[in-house]
């Protein structure tokens, strides 16, 4: 059945959610199987090669499938283990990408001729679950493990699978070119519960982040797709992440290809560990614009391929041998790193097949040679000769690689390393030196020989200092004090006192502000009330006619803000601080009877009436009794509920449609 839009849908959404990564397979099979994009099947291991992508496009190790295989065959093949993992992918169906497949396998198994089995060709299936084990039966049937036929008497687990074979899930191929992460989602998923697992190294984790980068993910996604699978480097594979990003050559990811390689030729699945592996990432060789990539990607190599080996982690570099270089060994660390670089080169450019790059080495057991040299320099010169024949260079530019969040800095300029190497510094920004003192400074440039600081003394000429990238750029601290300047008189004149409006407009409010202080202070006194407490507000002492109570409002004067309240001649009027009870009236209490007549929302008992009363040419809020009270009556106006809704029963009503 094809893929249909709804189904695309469904497994974009299965695969964004937060499930846990083992269910979001589980769901995605279901979805699969009930759509006709994957069946149940029953094969033998010759049918099976392995996925190009399986453990992050690392494929496999041969010592770790002869491991695992043996490890298998001691502990009792269980069928119904094999079979929870037990997930493969159909072959293309188009014929280039096919074939794609099958030299790819072709590859890997002549870089481990005589221990993994040959691609005969009429395979059917890519593995991206129980691929170690599959291959290690394949190898069985092959005739190529020692000792086999003590495991493969008739009706035994071993012979039932080379015979009858056993139950797979089978993928669709056109699945995966739908979905181009979805083998390598996955092989961490299956490779990491395995009842024989090999957890994913750093190198496999390398390779799984390099595959994700290519396929379009960022750092951060490719991360977390990478932290799915559960490798043994989880606490750490942020630090991994930030070793492929770095150092290993920019987008294609090319050194890590390398590695890949290089591990698979020296040994089984080592573990760098924790320690080692962000030593050789962060560490610091005081080198000036370089960065060394391929000396750090050197002694991973060197790492991987250790004799000293203990509870499967390598043993052979430790920080000492790192402080030692960086003390005493600095020009030959700078010569390493040319040759090592011009090495590169020269594979890259050798006329040979990759698969017969590894020849050169030497290395047809996969055993490390006893050949001592005297130099770095005549190891380079033997590789050129062996790749590029007598006459052949070690150097010609690589093409420039785009622009990318991946660092190439096996071509990057001195400039753009030491920006790497002093992240804190950025053209523009603002720094400041011990030998300086306060003086700050903007650095206007970084080239490939020096940054160049300036500094803007107050009516005088800028001078710059250029500093050498050889020198110590960590001395020159970022800051956040600013470069003090002569304003330009155009910019600060307009905003003086004699020019500023602003000015005017604060003074004009306070005259305002007295003028309602004089008209209010020289009112007639008013009486025939009194306040009550708690709370606090105001009732009639006397019997008031209609209309002979004037309660004139009092308060400060504020620019207006558009707000609903009092006004007094444009400006907004806000009473003194409030008395919530009689007995806590201090010498600053300030009391305006007006800001004491409550709101009710009883119309019977509302008693006064807002208006306006003008004194001394300024409209003043007032409240003024829209009736007689009686005496021990409180003083009441209507709230702004009651008003709207004595105003929504006024309103003329519209008349129905007839």
């Amino acid at each position: 059945m094809a893929l249909t839009p709804a189904v695309i849908a469904e497994a974009d959404r299965i695969m964004a959610s937060d499930a846990a990564v083992n269910l979001k397979v589980l769901e995605l099979n279901d979805l699969w199987l009930s759509n006709g994009l994957a069946s149940k099947q029953v094969h033998g291991p010759e049918r099976f090669c392995i996925h190009p992508q399986n453990r992050g496009g690392a494929m496999m190790n041969s010592f770790d499938m002869v491991t695992k295989g043996e490890t298998m065959m001691s502990q009792g093949l269980r069928i119904d283990l094999l079979e929870t993992s037990a997930v493969a992918f159909c072959m293309s169906s188009n014929a280039v990408k096919r074939d794609k497949q099958l030299a790819a396998n072709r590859k890997c198994c002549s870089q481990a001729k005589g221990v993994m089995p040959e691609v005969v060709g009429d395979e059917l299936f890519l593995t991206v679950g129980s691929s170690h084990s599959t291959c290690y039966l394949k190898s069985m049937k092959q005739g190529l493990v020692k000792n086999a036929s003590s495991f493969m008497k008739k009706g035994q687990p071993v012979e039932r699978c080379l015979s009858q074979g056993w139950t797979w899930l089978i993928l669709a191929d056109t699945l995966e070119d739908q979905f181009r992460s979805l083998p390598l989602l996955y092989s961490s998923v299956l490779n990491s519960n395995n009842s024989v697992c090999v957890a994913s190294t750093e190198i496999e984790c390398l390779a799984t982040i390099s595959n994700c980068l290519k396929l379009g993910k960022t750092v951060a996604e490719a991360t977390a797709a990478t932290m799915q699978g559960e490798p043994a480097c989880k606490e750490y594979l942020e630090t991994v992440a930030f070793f492929a990003q770095k150092y290993t050559g920019g987008d294609e990811m090319p050194l890590v290809d390398f590695l890949v390689s290089f591990s698979k030729l020296y040994g089984q699945s080592i573990r760098l560990g924790q320690e080692f592996t962000q030593l050789i990432t962060y560490f610091d060789f005081k080198l000036e614009a370089n960065l060394a990539p391929c000396f750090r990607v050197a002694c991973m190599a060197a790492q991987v391929a250790s004799p000293k080996v203990q509870d499967q982690f390598a043993k052979l570099l430790v920080k000492a041998d790192l402080d030692r270089i960086k003390s005493k060994s600095k020009p030959e660390l700078l010569e390493a790193e040319r040759l090592l670089k011009d090495a590169w080169v020269a594979t890259q450019n050798a006329p040979l097949k990759d698969g017969e790059r590894y020849t050169v080495f030497g290395q047809a057991k996969f055993g490390r040679e006893n050949k001592e040299w005297n130099s770095l320099e005549e190891i380079n010169q033997a590789l050129a000769t062996e790749l590029l024949g007598p006459k052949g260079t070690s150097s010609s530019a690589a093409p420039t690689a785009s622009p990318s969040k991946v660092a190439n800095l096996l071509e990057a300029s001195p400039s753009t390393v030491a920006m790497m190497q002093h992240p804190h510094l950025e053209v523009g920004g603002l720094y400041q030196h011990s030998d300086y003192g306060s003086q700050v400074f903007q650095l206007l440039e970084l080239n490939d020989t020096s940054a160049k600081f300036e500094h803007r003394p107050l009516m005088q000429d800028a001078w710059t200092v250029a500093i050498a990238l050889s020198d110590d750029l960590k001395q020159w601290k970022k800051t956040k004090k600013a470069i003090v300047q002569v304003v330009d008189q155009a910019a600060w004149s307009k905003y003086l006192v004699e020019n500023n409006s602003a000015a005017g407009e604060a003074i004009d409010m306070q005259r305002m502000q007295i003028l309602l202080y004089d008209t209010f202070v020289n009112l007639p006194e008013v009486d025939g009330f009194s306040f009550v407490s708690p709370p606090t507000g105001l009732c009639a002492t006397i019997n008031i006619p209609k209309g002979k109570l004037k309660l004139i409002a009092y308060g400060d004067l504020k620019r207006d803000d558009g707000k609903p309240g009092h006004k007094v001649s444009g400006y907004a009027l806000s009473p003194p601080k409030a008395v919530g009870d009689m007995d806590n009236v201090t010498a600053t209490s300030v009391l305006v009877p007006f800001w004491y007549v409550k709101p009710s929302m009883d119309a019977e008992a509302v008693n006064m009436q807002l208006t306006n009363a003008k004194h001394g040419g300024l409209a003043i809020p007032c409240y003024t009794n829209s009736r007689s009270i009686r005496k021990g009556e409180l003083l009441l106006h209507a709230a702004e509920a009651l008003l709207a809704k004595e105003a929504s029963k006024a309103a003329p009503k519209k008349r129905k449609a007839s």
